[in-house]
């Protein structure tokens, strides 16, 4: 499940998910996705919460504050299980473009956490102190079993690289 929309996904559709992945599918989810799975415990997973208490700032920089708490596109620093299938052939440390706000404890199931933020993750762009704070060693890639299935979670699109030269040519 990528990124997205899950409005039109109701409750009896969950239940088919959950049942099918119990029963041997893998769900591969990334961003939004992830949440949404972590949610509706398709996987059991905990969600680390990155909202920002706006109740006490005055109502002109409210706005302004919010946006500050925004990651709207940096690279972070990324440590790899190169052990794990999913990683192999990889470094152990990789940088990893990132534009959301979605943190994830690590997983407390076996060999679960294939990629974790470092504990210094900012390598390029603007993070908030307080959701670099948030951000330092959690599960950036957690993969476990689900019953007789299998979920993989990317709190990133894996496939996204949003700035580049390609684009410029081209577009």
């Amino acid at each position: 499940m990528t990124d997205g929309y899950f409005g039109p996904i109701d409750s009896t559709d969950i239940k088919t998910i959950k049942s099918w992945v119990s029963r041997g599918g893998c769900i591969i989810t990334t961003s939004s996705g992830s949440n949404w799975a972590v949610r509706n415990e398709i996987v059991k997973e905990q969600i680390k919460d990155s909202k920002m208490d706006t109740l006490d700032i005055a109502y002109e920089k409210v706005r302004t504050t919010r946006g500050a708490q925004q990651i709207g596109g940096s690279i972070f620093e990324l440590a790899l299980d190169t052990t794990h299938p999913i990683a192999f052939g990889y470094k152990k440390m990789i940088p990893v473009f990132r534009n959301n706000e979605y943190f994830y404890e690590l997983s407390i199931a076996d060999a679960a956490n294939v990629g974790r933020y470092t504990e210094a993750p900012l390598l390029s762009g603007y993070i908030s102190d307080r959701l670099l704070a948030n951000m330092k060693n959690t599960a950036a890639i957690i993969a476990r079993k689900v019953n007789g299935g299998y979920a993989v979670l990317f709190a990133d699109n894996p496939h996204f690289r949003h700035f580049g030269m390609v684009q410029m040519v081209y577009y």
